[in-house]
């Protein structure tokens, strides 16, 4: 047969040229049920002499899939997302899917509007990287079948799937290494009250730092925030003075803050934060952290969706251990 002659080819023109029912074709295609190897071998090489393509949107309602994944971020415009988002899109990529990338731009409203507009558009699963796990989300996981990942998520109950990034291990971490470094007084910089990471990173600093005669403020996880936090801890400020900050960049306008009133990074007053963005390593000096792989987050968080919307068996939770990266922002007294 004259492919030139065909211009849109069918399954039909594949059944006729491979001499094969349209029924055989279609389980060579959909990969179910048996076919001969030699059946097998005409139909596939009918496919390729007619340039036959099978329409997805077909294969998607007779599979009941989209291929087509939604993910759900805070606030994309936060430096934490990218890499966690390429990650995702990396291993979707890998897996045969598309991505719907959606900002809840810290609106717990606008993340459900957004998570209802995917699972409307029958995605075959969802990502959430909200931070914190809320009892709205209980509500998605009831009222909906879509399948549904939460990275990274510091949700106890064994029956959600999520990525846990340990954020009480991270904030031990940051304690601990100020008082290995021989700071004699810590101070903390806390996020909201009403993020549990938040929450989470400050109880594992003070267990870290090993003592409970902490100064706490709390802000908005911002680099303006931590200026005002500064001001607020003016009382404590002193000499071989450990702070802590509930990520960079807060870490980061507090220890400029503190620079500007004279007190000298790391020799009078330590600092350190968390995630490890960009900004941290072109500060002066260069700022401590501790952080987990965001990208590896993003590609576990795929690889357990996927293993929730296949059903298969394979793992629903996954950790994410954090590390420490210590910088100039912090020294070894003697």
């Amino acid at each position: 047969m004259d492919k030139n002659r065909v211009k849109h080819p069918t399954i039909s023109d594949v059944a006729a040229l491979a001499g094969v029912s349209t029924a055989t074709v279609s389980r060579v295609i959909g990969q179910s049920g048996y076919v001969s190897g030699s059946a097998r071998s005409r139909i596939e090489a009918a496919i390729a002499e007619l340039d036959y393509r099978p329409s997805s949107v077909a294969q998607s309602l007779k599979q009941r899939r989209t291929n087509l994944v939604g993910v759900i971020v805070r606030d994309i415009h936060h430096p934490y997302y990218p890499s966690l988002v390429h990650g995702i899109e990396t291993q979707a990529h890998e897996f045969g899917y598309s991505m719907i990338l959606c900002n809840g731009m810290n609106d717990i409203d606008r993340e459900t509007k957004y998570f209802d507009y995917l699972a409307s558009r029958s995605a075959d699963g969802i990502i959430i990287a909200s931070g914190s796990f809320q009892v709205k989300h209980y509500d998605y996981l009831r009222q909906s079948r879509t399948p549904i990942v939460f990275a990274p998520s510091d949700v106890q109950d064994p029956n959600v799937p999520s990525i846990a990034s340990e954020p009480f291990e991270m904030g031990f971490l940051a304690g601990k290494h100020l008082r290995e470094m021989g700071y004699e007084k810590f101070a903390y910089i806390c996020g909201p009250k009403d993020l549990t990471t938040a929450l989470a990173r400050r109880d594992g600093f003070i267990n870290g730092v090993g003592t409970s005669d902490v100064a706490v403020v709390y802000g908005n996880s911002d680099v303006e925030s931590g200026r005002k936090a500064i001001e607020e801890l003016q009382s404590v400020l002193a000499t071989r003075l450990g702070i802590g900050a509930t990520n960079d960049q807060t870490a980061v306008g507090a220890m400029q803050a503190a620079q500007r009133m004279g007190f000298r990074v790391p020799d009078d007053i330590g600092f350190i934060g968390f995630d490890n963005i960009d900004l941290g390593q072109f500060t002066s000096p260069t700022l401590s952290t501790v952080e987990v792989n965001r990208n590896m987050v993003g590609m576990k968080a795929m690889q357990i969706l996927k293993n929730v919307i296949d059903k298969n068996g394979g793992p629903t939770h996954d950790v994410v251990n954090p590390i420490l990266v210590p910088r100039e922002s912090t020294q070894r007294f003697r």
